[in-house]
């Protein structure tokens, strides 16, 4: 999974990457597009890097057809009068990888579910990027949503089954200290 080049923005290679966390790199080489992915870490620790890097592996591997974007941009525009083709497309990818789900506003919440609802339905895989765990995550968005507590919980299941990966240490780009 090593592609051997610098990253742009970050001051260290993926070699050093993966030299901070082993443990991860190996959790993701074991995948096998069998799971969806929860990568969570410190900003600059390499997520949306390791992501990119399933990504890739899941292309070369399995011909996955790869949809890489941040959660706002796909689950923010359109609406059911008006659909968005990068929303619809998520829906039905090979793998569909949301980055920075933790920067979502809490107002499009309803639109992660039926983006996770839709992709159980098929048993297509999912990789998220956040700087929080899921279940902060979920709490997060529970306290945003209280009035709807069952689809919180019923977007996370859709979740399941998760290989949840934990990215340590500091930020990798130069002059971050997150």
């Amino acid at each position: 999974m090593a592609l051997k080049r610098l990253i742009p923005g970050f001051s260290r290679s993926d070699a050093e990457i993966e030299k901070r966390n082993p443990v991860a790199f190996k959790k993701a080489r074991g995948w096998s597009m069998s799971e969806n992915i929860w990568i969570c870490g410190n900003v600059g620790a390499g997520k949306t890097f390791l992501a990119q890097s399933i990504g890739r592996k899941a292309q070369e591997k399995f011909s996955a057809r790869l949809l890489f974007a941040s959660a706002q941009e796909i689950l923010r525009w359109g609406n059911r009068e008006k659909p968005n083709s990068l929303f619809e497309d998520a829906k039905v990818r090979g793998l569909t990888i949301l980055d920075d789900l933790d920067k979502l506003d809490p107002r499009f919440f309803d639109r992660f579910y039926e983006l996770m609802e839709a992709r159980y339905l098929k048993a297509l895989p999912t990789v998220i990027t956040a700087n929080s765990t899921a279940r902060a995550l979920y709490d997060f968005f529970l306290a945003n949503h209280p009035e709807n507590p069952g689809l919180i919980g019923a977007a996370f299941d859709r979740m399941n089954p998760c290989l949840k990966i934990e990215l340590r240490g500091k930020s990798l780009r130069p002059d971050i200290d997150a």
